[in-house]
């Protein structure tokens, strides 16, 4: 919990407009546009391992999604929603990270499908601390 109290509960108790809503829907569809075109950039002509540019992709949208959030809070809103619901969001794939566990899986690596998953979650999380953690250390957030 960080000093400034539930941030959850502070989330779901501003109160929208129908323009705040379209508004804030338009953002997320434009930064998961960008963020997908962004993802198919890194993996697509790179000609590295698929699953290291998912890994890639990944940790570093992980790491700014908590950046985002972190620099744009709630005071602007819009910004948040475009760079961290939508260019993370379309950036990142969790359901990549399955799909290939569970071919690795059912193709009797199941080591190999274990470190996917384990190599996204562990660096995955280990990145949104970093960035957490150097926010609190050196700035404030947008709040």
């Amino acid at each position: 919990m960080r000093a400034d109290g539930n941030i959850i509960g502070k989330m779901h108790s501003q109160k929208n407009t129908l323009s705040d809503v379209a508004a804030r829907i338009a953002a997320v569809f434009a930064g998961g546009a960008i963020g997908s075109a962004a993802r198919a950039a890194i993996v697509l002509p790179l000609g590295i391992n698929p699953l290291a540019s998912i890994l890639l992709c990944n940790v570093l949208g992980s790491a700014l999604y908590v950046f985002a959030g972190r620099i744009f809070g709630h005071k602007f809103r819009p910004l948040k929603d475009f760079a961290a619901t939508g260019f993370c969001g379309g950036f990142t794939t969790f359901s990549t990270v399955c799909k290939d566990f569970v071919l690795y899986a059912d193709s009797g690596e199941f080591f190999c499908a274990l470190g996917i998953f384990a190599a996204n979650l562990l660096l995955c999380t280990l990145s949104v601390h970093l960035i957490d953690a150097a926010a609190d250390k050196y700035g404030k957030a947008a709040r």
